[in-house]
């Protein structure tokens, strides 16, 4: 079963708070509090456990990233659904400078909403390394973190 595009519009609208949700003056909207974090596993999405195990040393740390239009570019405009809908990070998102090697190579990427994982994707294979040491930051450039609804 598929959903129509509007739905999908509404739905990513609600979590990154565009100003091009539609039908928006039917729903109030609080820009959810966003976090970025890393894992060294790949996620398993089942509603008991997510397999999604963060780097536990060298100060990683998650990064908080806001539900705001300031943050997140909608693939859509006004009263226009497309399908699918997506969402996508509008500015560069940096982790913490890592103070020592982080303990496992990152191989995933999750987006948490007051501590609940809604979102995963792959890294991105263009980064130079998911094997982060000493002294290196990951950062996620504009539009390497992309949502998406199908």
């Amino acid at each position: 079963m598929g959903f129509a595009a509007t739905l999908d519009v509404m739905f990513l609208g609600s979590f990154f708070n565009s100003d091009n949700v539609i039908y928006a003056e039917e729903f109030t909207l609080t820009p959810p509090t966003l976090c970025i974090a890393l894992s060294t596993t790949t996620p398993v999405p089942t509603y008991e456990a997510w397999n999604f195990n963060e780097p536990t040393t060298g100060g990683y740390a998650r990064v908080s990233c806001p539900g705001t239009q300031a943050n997140w570019n909608p693939n859509w405009t006004g009263g226009n659904p497309v399908s699918p809908a997506s969402v996508s990070n509008k500015n560069a998102i940096s982790f913490p400078v890592a103070t020592s090697n982080w303990n496992a190579p990152v191989t995933y990427w999750g987006i948490f909403s007051t501590g609940t994982l809604i979102a995963f994707g792959q890294v991105n294979s263009t980064l130079s390394s998911t094997t982060i040491t000493t002294g290196e930051t990951l950062t996620f450039n504009a539009g390497q973190l992309t949502v998406t609804l199908t």
